[in-house]
C-alpha cells in the first residue's frame, strides 16, 4: 500500500512454497500488525479469524493531502496512543506469522444473510483454462439483498452455464454466480485495480436489458 511506503509483509525465499503463493509473508522489521473486528476496531481477534489488517511502524504515512476526513477514517489512535493505517484488507494471520489477504472489506457480498468474497469465486474461475481475468462484484437483488455477479474475460468457445458449472464443482452453491458478463477490458485506476464500483454500475444496466443470466 503507498500508505504503508509501501511494503509492510513480504515472503523470502526461505519460505514455503505454499507461503509463498498463499500469504503476503511475515512482518518486516519494525512493523506491526493486528487483525481486527471489521464491526468494532478495538477488538483484536484470534489468529486464524478472518478481520481488518491494521499496521503500525514508523512506515505510516502522516495521512492524505489535504483531506483530514479520509485520513481520521483510517489512521485511528490505540489506546496507548499508537497510530494503526486500517488498511480495508480482510485478513488472517497463522501461528507463525504469515498474514494472508482474503479480500476487500467493502468488496464484500452479502447475500440472504451470507458473507461472501468475491475474491474466492475470482481465484476459482480463475483456475478455468479459458478465462483469462475475472473480477466479481454484488448486485442489488429483490430476494436476496444482493446477488453475485461474474466480469468474465475468456478465450473463445466458453459458455455461461459452463462457468456456472464450473464454480457449482468447487465451490458452495451459494457462491454461484447468478449473473455472468463477456468483457474485453476492466475498468482500472492509474495503478491498475480493477474498479468494481464501475462494474456494479455496468452490471445494474445490463441486468435491465434482460443481460447477464
Amino acid at each position: 500500500m503507498t500508505e504503508t511506503s509501501p511494503v509492510s509483509a513480504m515472503t523470502t525465499t526461505d519460505d514455503p512454497l505454499e507461503k509463498r503463493v498463499d500469504s503476503v509473508g511475515r512482518l518486516m522489521p519494525h512493523t506491526e500488525a493486528k487483525v481486527v473486528s471489521a464491526t468494532d476496531r478495538t477488538e483484536i481477534l484470534p489468529i486464524g479469524q478472518r478481520g481488518e489488517l491494521a499496521v503500525s511502524g514508523y512506515l505510516l504515512q502522516k495521512g492524505y493531502w489535504n483531506d483530514p476526513i479520509r485520513t481520521a477514517e483510517v489512521m485511528a489512535k490505540d489506546g496507548n496512543g499508537k497510530f494503526w493505517m486500517h488498511t480495508g484488507d480482510e485478513a488472517e494471520m497463522d501461528e507463525n506469522g504469515y498474514i494472508k489477504i482474503t479480500g476487500r472489506l467493502k468488496d464484500l457480498i452479502i447475500r440472504g444473510g451470507e458473507n461472501i468474497h468475491p475474491l474466492e469465486i475470482e481465484n476459482c474461475l480463475l483456475s478455468h483454462p479459458k478465462v483469462l481475468e475475472s473480477s466479481v462484484v454484488g448486485l442489488k437483488d429483490e430476494r436476496y439483498g444482493e446477488a453475485v455477479a461474474a466480469f468474465v474475460r475468456k478465450e473463445e468457445g466458453l459458455t455461461t452455464d459452463e462457468i456456472r458449472e464450473w464454480v457449482r464443482g468447487k465451490l458452495s452453491h451459494h457462491l454461484v454466480p447468478k449473473y455472468v458478463f463477456w468483457i474485453d477490458a476492466y475498468p482500472k485506476t492509474a495503478s491498475g485495480k480493477i474498479q468494481k464500483f464501475v462494474l456494479q454500475e455496468m452490471g445494474t444496466e445490463l441486468v435491465a436489458k434482460g443481460k447477464g443470466l
